[in-house]
């Protein structure tokens, strides 16, 4: 079994996290948070490593881990 994985993610970082949880695209992220899609990526990235994954399919398993879903 693997243990769970407790990592800390910044306030914008959750943020991202959620939007992407939804479906929604790092072009329609960006303009809601009124920043740049590479911006958004880059967001992305951090996120995918303090969770330990490499793909946002991944990413969205691990968060809802997290969460307790």
């Amino acid at each position: 079994m693997n243990p769970v994985r407790v990592v800390m993610l910044s306030p914008r970082e959750e943020e991202v996290m959620t939007w992407i949880d939804l479906g929604k695209s790092s072009s329609w992220i960006a303009k809601r948070l009124n920043t740049s899609e590479s911006t958004i990526k880059t967001y992305a990235q951090r996120i995918y490593t303090k969770l330990g994954v490499r793909t946002q399919v991944e990413a969205i398993i691990a968060w809802r881990n997290r969460r307790g879903e």
